[in-house]
């Protein structure tokens, strides 16, 4: 059995570790988070949606233009159509491209980069539309179009979006130098408004990208709980116990036609441990229920609980299973020679078992430390094998020995008195028949 510091660690899911190093601590001048691990699970959770809802921009900036070319066609005298054609020719074929490219696996890994392309193309021939054929007193409400664009139409990051803000803004204004003035009124103007549009939308975005990445965080969080809560129920719980728990399940009880109960006691001990030192007994316990557990999970039985020295497995429970009594006889001779093979307190350990077969009742009790336990006859005949048993033999029922009768050799012990139960006939389990072995080792 390892330390419990080593369980715990090991109970930790990869978001856990994830959560452990470092979420919440933001950059807070980039809101990024502190850890490239962080960083880039955020950045690749977030990627999906982006390219969706970069599509659905792409999209919509198509229709706008299939709408705005009969509109022109109605403004534009027929010797600026030309022109008009042009544009809008580049327009669609830019959109085109770059919705094409959103599915290339490339390129949507670096769906920022085809954003910024998006936003430079939109900002330049806008800028220059609106030198060939705007009044100067539009080319405010121009540029604000491109910054809105640029802060609410695309999902850009922080940094990302002060980038592109920035540069399309530098853009749009040069190329609207071109046509006037840098000292003109329409050129101050138009700076002035885009500088405050600039700074309007770094706020914005800065905050829903504050509150994004915090709420991420805070998702990471809880499933890190979660996980830490399923792996302690699972080391508590059979999984498929735990799984229904999880589910909502509040009153688990299954009965059980066909199953098979061990007990198994370390005789003497609890005279032994009174003269050892508590901790010399607990690393012992600690050693023999260590290969025990290891033992169980190589049969794929159940250990239902310990309780000081004793130790109680399941086999057939809670997912049925056939071979229930076979799995349980192999688990108990292995017990045997793991007991005869650990370094004892003193002399060498004297392990006692007792096994029984049949119908149990099994569920969960408990509120706060709940437990998942068995009932029944069955579960009374089991307890009774092991406590009026013999030091190193295993001791079964008439019910285990008809079920294992053709693949185990077995000594009759005849009929002993079993206190609340009356005389009963019992039999001594020595080993496996030939054909048992074999497929044992197989």
């Amino acid at each position: 059995m390892k330390p419990l510091a080593a369980q715990t660690a090991e109970a930790k899911s990869p978001v856990a570790e994830l959560n452990d190093s470092g979420w919440r601590k933001l950059n807070p001048y980039t809101l990024r988070f502190s850890g490239e691990i962080q960083e880039t699970a955020y950045r690749e959770a977030r990627r999906p949606a982006e390219i969706r809802y970069m599509r659905v921009v792409l999209v919509l900036v198509f229709a706008i233009t299939l709408v705005a070319i009969p509109l022109d066609l109605r403004l534009f005298p027929s010797n600026e159509r030309p022109l008009m054609f042009l544009g809008h020719g580049a327009e669609i074929a830019v959109i085109s491209t770059l919705f094409g490219l959103s599915f290339v696996p490339y390129f949507k890994a670096r769906h920022m980069a085809l954003m910024a392309m998006l936003a430079v193309f939109f900002a330049a021939i806008y800028a220059a539309w609106n030198v060939e054929f705007v009044a100067p007193d539009i080319y405010v409400a121009g540029g604000v179009l491109v910054i809105v664009a640029i802060y609410v139409l695309l999902p850009f990051d922080f940094v990302g979006g002060i980038a592109a803000g920035i540069g399309c803004s530098v853009l749009y204004l040069a190329i609207i130098g071109l046509a006037h003035p840098m000292g003109s009124l329409p050129f101050l103007t138009l700076s002035f408004f885009m500088a405050i549009g600039n700074a309007i939308g770094a706020a914005s975005l800065y905050h829903i990208e504050r509150l994004r990445r915090l709420d991420f965080a805070n998702l990471r969080e809880i499933d890190a709980q979660r996980g830490r809560y399923r792996n302690l129920l699972v080391r508590i719980l059979p999984q498929s116990i735990a799984d229904r728990l999880q589910q909502g399940e509040s009153s688990l009880a299954d009965r059980f036609d066909e199953a098979t109960v061990l007990f198994a006691d370390l005789v003497g001990f609890t005279s032994t441990s009174a003269h050892h030192a508590p901790e010399h007994v607990v690393a012992f316990l600690d050693r023999v229920f260590a290969s025990f557990d290891a033992l169980v999970e190589k049969y794929g039985v159940e250990k239902i609980k310990t309780i000081g020295d004793a130790y109680m497995v399941a086999s057939g429970v809670p997912t049925t299973r056939n071979d229930h009594a076979s799995a349980v006889a192999n688990l108990a001779l292995d017990m045997l020679t793991a007991a005869q093979s650990i370094q004892p307190l003193d002399g060498q350990v004297q392990l006692r078992i007792g096994i029984s077969s049949g119908p149990v009742v099994a569920g969960v009790i408990g509120d706060k430390r709940f437990g998942y336990d068995l009932w029944g006859d069955t579960v009374n005949v089991a307890s009774r094998m092991e406590a009026f048993g013999v030091p190193g033999r295993i001791q079964v029922s008439e019910q285990t020995f008809r079920r294992l009768a053709d693949r185990f050799d077995f000594a009759p012990r005849g009929e002993i008195e079993v206190k609340g139960l009356g005389p009963m006939a019992t039999w001594y389990l020595l080993g496996r028949k030939a054909v048992t072995r074999l497929e044992t080792a197989h």
